[in-house]
């Protein structure tokens, strides 16, 4: 192989505008219709609802080739083609693509939201990080921390002669651990416009965004990580007779009390990415040692990053708090039931996933997260 020609290397760079000049700059015979031209498809996006997310088009081409690509244009109001970047195909019918600018998606989007999806994981740090400021009672001394939001987030006022009640939500949260991680790769300051910069499509109006709610998200966040800095716990590997399962759990202390999270099962069956293979073994021993500490659950939900975005009601396991462990097993089983159907679409088939991470919250008279952890490992 002498080299390799990428699709984007025979296109224009991304918002590039074009009128008469389709063929000339694709190097193509490009007429403005969806199709394909010499061999190339093209997605000519001309009609509401066409986009159906900022970075996915909607197109059922006349048959479909694997791994075939697609140039997205849209169509200008005064007349002629932004160029949005080549496309993916995703699902049946579905292209993913770079993210189109604000105009673009209020002229062939549905909905009126001119955010960016948030980056996988991104919610489960916020979630973290709420549940770490719950801890204490302030943010920076000027907000208090009341409690937790309807769905997930954060509640704080100025206290007396302060500002009034007010949510600081997971989303505002997440898209500043998306700004700091960017920070952290490529330098510069983390603030409100590199905040709403990364979370707003190109050319957003500021009228059109959450921007009032990015500094206190911001201020949340650097408290969140100085606690999370002091607190962070050790993962740990149940053991059994002696022997090491391969099994993950760790403890963190909460307001209100301890959690224990247990780590999810995954990877391909089998090969180098497989972890926690010894899921179901080592969630029984941990809540049977529970049992044995004299400790109680009082809540317990997923906590994985596909159900992130679920309000804490909509993740719980439906189960009768608080639970006092008599029988390990059956209680595994129980709780296998309850977390396989949570975040499940209607009409889904099979019997859902029933290993992934799970977060337990006990209380007890166990008051060490160390002296906890040692038990349940098996120490």
């Amino acid at each position: 192989m002498e080299r390799v020609v990428r699709p984007e290397d025979l296109a224009p760079p991304i918002g590039t505008i074009l009128h008469d000049d389709l063929a000339t700059r694709f190097g193509l015979e490009v007429t403005p219709r969806s199709g394909r031209h010499d061999g190339h498809l093209f997605i000519f996006v001309d009609r509401k609802g066409m986009l159906e997310a900022p970075d996915r088009v909607r197109f059922v081409p006349d048959r479909v080739r694997p791994a075939e690509t697609a140039y997205v244009l849209a169509a200008l109001e005064g007349g002629g083609h932004r160029y949005c970047g080549v496309a993916h195909s995703y699902e049946d019918g579905l292209w993913q693509m770079p993210d189109v600018d604000f105009a673009t998606w209020r002229l062939f989007g549905q909905g009126r939201s001119a955010s960016r999806e948030l980056p996988a994981g991104a919610l489960a740090r916020a979630q973290l990080a709420v549940d770490a400021l719950l801890t204490v009672p302030t943010l920076d001394g000027r907000a208090r921390i009341l409690g937790r939001a309807e769905r997930g987030g954060l509640r704080i006022d100025g206290d007396e002669g302060g500002f009034r009640e007010r949510t600081v939500s997971l989303t505002d949260l997440a898209w500043v651990v998306v700004a700091d991680e960017d920070v952290a790769a490529n330098g510069g300051t983390l603030d409100e416009a590199r905040v709403n910069r990364g979370r707003y499509l190109e050319g957003t109006p500021k009228e059109s965004t959450r921007w009032i709610d990015s500094g206190w998200a911001i201020i949340a966040w650097k408290r969140a990580k100085e606690l999370l800095a002091e607190t962070r716990p050790t993962e740990r590997k149940v053991r059994r007779a002696g022997r090491t399962l391969d099994a993950t759990f760790r403890v963190e202390r909460v307001s209100g009390g301890l959690s224990v999270v247990i780590e999810s099962r995954g990877g391909t069956r089998g090969s180098a990415a497989e972890r926690n293979i010894d899921y179901a073994e080592g969630f029984e021993l941990v809540l049977e040692r529970l049992g044995k500490a004299g400790m109680r659950i009082v809540d317990a939900y997923v906590d994985s990053e596909a159900t992130a975005a679920l309000a804490p009601e909509e993740r719980r396991l439906a189960l009768s708090y608080p639970v006092v462990i008599a029988d390990a097993a059956a209680l595994k089983k129980e709780m296998s039931r309850a977390q396989s159907v949570i975040g499940r679409r209607p009409g889904a088939k099979g019997s859902g996933n029933a290993t992934r991470r799970v977060r337990l919250l006990v209380v007890g008279d166990e008051e060490s997260v160390e002296t906890l952890a040692d038990r349940l490992e098996g120490r």
